[in-house]
């Protein structure tokens, strides 16, 4: 599998049943949703901002969905 990572300045819009929350990707100009355990408590309110960096997943013959759910699951954010 071959991954990169995408750094994007987002803003959390509304928090979602499940334990997600939904960001919004100011330069990408949509929305994706990300465990919101993955959000510093301090930047969870609605309207905070910050930078979100998101893995970017090539899968290849060999990658098993396994490997391939758990690279996506590597969500990070930056503080301002």
């Amino acid at each position: 599998m071959k991954t990169d990572r995408l750094e994007e300045p987002a803003t959390v819009e509304m928090h979602l049943d499940g334990g997600f929350t939904k960001l919004w990707l100011e330069r990408a100009r949509s929305h994706i949703d990300v465990p919101t355990e993955k959000i510093p408590r301090h930047l969870r309110s609605i309207g905070s901002r910050f930078v979100v960096v998101l893995p970017c997943v090539r899968p290849e013959e060999d990658d098993s969905v396994a490997e391939i759910r758990s690279v996506l699951q590597e969500v990070e954010v930056k503080e301002p």
